[in-house]
C-alpha cells in the first residue's frame, strides 16, 4: 500500500469516528471470532464461548474483515 493510499484511508476512519464521536458514541475494539481454528504457528489457540456486552445505549465498532472472494470496486484487499 503507497503512502498515499495510507493517508487517505486515515482520513477516512479519523472522519468515521469524528462523526460518531460528535453524537456521543462509544467506540469499542471488539475482537473478530472464528468459527473454525485459524491456522497460526505463533498463536496459541484457546476456546471461547461469544456473549454479547452490555452496551451503552450508542456504540460502534470499526472492523478489519478479510476476504477471500474476487475484487471489484466495493472489495480490494489492502495492500
Amino acid at each position: 500500500m503507497d503512502l498515499e493510499l495510507l493517508q487517505e484511508r486515515a482520513r477516512i476512519m479519523k472522519g468515521i469516528r469524528r462523526f460518531f464521536d460528535e453524537r456521543n458514541y462509544l467506540e469499542a475494539g471488539t475482537p473478530a471470532l472464528a468459527p473454525n481454528l485459524i491456522p497460526e504457528s505463533r498463536i496459541e489457540a484457546f476456546e471461547t464461548t461469544y456473549t454479547p456486552p452490555a452496551s451503552p445505549d450508542k456504540g460502534f465498532t470499526q472492523q478489519r474483515l478479510c476476504r477471500k472472494r474476487g475484487q471489484d470496486w466495493q472489495h480490494a484487499p489492502e495492500r
